[in-house]
């Protein structure tokens, strides 16, 4: 990662080492720093088209959380890594950001949890996160209750072969031909629909098995939500009920819209999770993911694995990581 963030020191070393080695006179001398230059000048152009975020997890939220510089303001904002948004978002209570941005037409966005009119700005932005910079970005405004400043959506993400490694907290970001590779993972195949992504998911419960396409979503904290369409179908509700796994009648939502249940075993990217709290809905009619999902997946447990996310090829590449014991966050 060092060495992804710092190519361009390595160029200036390389190019340096290639001016002194030609005032050379000794042969041999000059021989061994011009293949030193062109080892150093290889590695820095493989690595050329790699760009390294870092970013943080918010221990209250379970999200991913980057800095981020808007149309080279000198002054940071705080952005969250969201695969559950469509676009990239600013919250308009932010006044200095409303400021940088220009914007005009009135529109409406989808999130994983509805949809939302919202300010558009041009296409004539551009934001800076760690090395990567992004030109003609389209941001959005919008009312919201966050405490955190936007949200980095699909729109930005699917331009590039994505990796995301939550061990160690780095996201790299790619041209889509580029070779990026986990050892040992598995291949998923990535679903898209209203501009979102999702994967299949299985769980067992009661000794059966149920497979679901959930929406891979970032931006949740969670472990998994379960459409109510999904849940009616097979009556999850009353099932594990009866096994007694239901650990609360009231879930995020309101008016007791939703619940939470205990799933004995959940398989996902060839491993077994056992007893993951799921947030079954009652009523989702409301939400985006139901029209061709039947839920997401959140960042508690996609925590638990590095991944690469190959939009190009609908592929996401999935392997166990440090973080795969840690304890369930409870919010």
């Amino acid at each position: 990662a060092r060495l992804w963030a710092s190519r361009r020191t390595f160029l200036l070393i390389s190019l340096k080492i290639a001016n002194f080695a030609a005032l050379s006179h000794n042969s041999q001398l000059y021989m061994n720093k011009l293949i030193l230059t062109l080892t150093l000048l290889l590695t820095t152009l493989a690595c050329w088209s790699r760009d390294i975020v870092p970013f943080t997890i918010n221990p209250s939220t379970n999200q991913m959380e980057v800095e981020v510089f808007v149309n080279n303001d000198s002054v940071p904002f705080k952005f969250v890594i969201d695969t559950g948004a469509s676009d990239i978002q600013v919250n308009a209570r932010n006044k200095r950001l409303g400021e940088l941005l220009n914007l005009c037409e009135i529109d409406t966005v989808d999130y994983a949890f509805g949809s939302v009119l919202a300010k558009k700005a041009p296409y004539d932005n551009n934001i800076r996160m760690g090395s990567l910079v992004a030109d003609s970005i389209q941001i959005i405004s919008a009312e919201a209750s966050w405490k955190f400043d936007g949200v980095i959506g699909i729109s930005l993400l699917r331009r590039y072969k994505l990796g995301i490694f939550p061990d160690s907290k780095i996201l790299m970001f790619c041209t889509n031909d580029e070779q990026l590779n986990i050892p040992e993972a598995i291949e998923l195949k990535l679903f898209e629909d209203v501009g979102l992504y999702g994967t299949d998911l299985t769980f067992i419960a009661n000794s059966h098995e149920y497979t679901c396409k959930l929406m891979l979503d970032t931006g949740y904290g969670g472990t998994a939500a379960i459409s109510s369409q999904f849940s009616n179908k097979y009556e999850l509700e009353k099932i594990l009920k009866k096994m007694g796994s239901l650990t609360s009648s009231d879930g995020a939502g309101a008016d007791n819209d939703s619940f939470f249940a205990t799933v004995p075993r959940t398989l996902f990217g060839g491993e077994s999770l056992p007893l993951l709290p799921f947030e079954i809905d009652r009523d989702s009619s409301n939400s985006a993911y139901t029209a061709f999902f039947n839920g997401l997946i959140g960042f508690d447990i996609l925590k638990r694995y590095n991944m690469i996310w190959d939009f190009k090829n609908n592929s996401l590449y999935v392997a166990p990581n440090f973080n795969f014991f840690s304890p369930i966050f409870i919010y």
